[in-house]
């Protein structure tokens, strides 16, 4: 997913840290409410300390949080909540962790449904689950500019 400056975040295909820019001025004309920017500024902060993770941070041999990964994920949570600033309820923070690997994992949970964002230091993917049967309940795919809004509408709505 490469992001570039348009007036707002837009992307295209898949995440690679080579083509990663940080906005340019405002990435939004829009006015979020202040409970968004909270949590947006939350979820910041929650990527942050993963930088202080080292290896073998959850006494388990885990890979230490790939610093890519996390870049790619600050910058995908600032394309995705000027994606959904305009939807209700908006940007709420997700419980931020890190994965075996090194990853970025970000989740939701909404009723029965749970959106599971995994940031790669080159890909982000998504799970969506909204039951307890893999072949039934669940999708998966690859997050990009065109599924954001969607995804969200679908993690948010009853």
């Amino acid at each position: 997913m490469s992001f570039e400056q348009h007036g707002a975040w837009v992307c295209s295909d898949t995440l690679s840290v080579g083509t990663l820019k940080p906005p340019r001025g405002p990435t939004s004309s829009l006015i979020k409410p202040k409970h968004a920017l909270v949590n947006v500024e939350a979820t910041s902060g929650a990527l942050k300390r993963l930088e202080n993770l080292g290896a073998n941070w959850d006494g388990y041999g885990s890979a230490r949080p790939n610093p890519q990964a996390i870049e790619a994920a600050r910058l995908l949570v600032q394309m995705m909540s000027t994606k959904i600033a305009v939807l209700t309820p908006g940007w709420t923070k997700p419980m931020v962790s890190a994965n075996e690997d090194g990853d970025v994992v970000m989740e939701w949970w909404h009723g029965v449904r749970k959106l599971t964002i995994y940031v790669g230091a080159r890909a982000a993917g998504y799970i969506k689950v909204w039951g307890p049967r893999i072949d039934k309940d669940m999708e998966d795919g690859q997050v990009v500019e065109g599924n954001v809004r969607p995804l969200w509408l679908w993690l948010t709505n009853d």
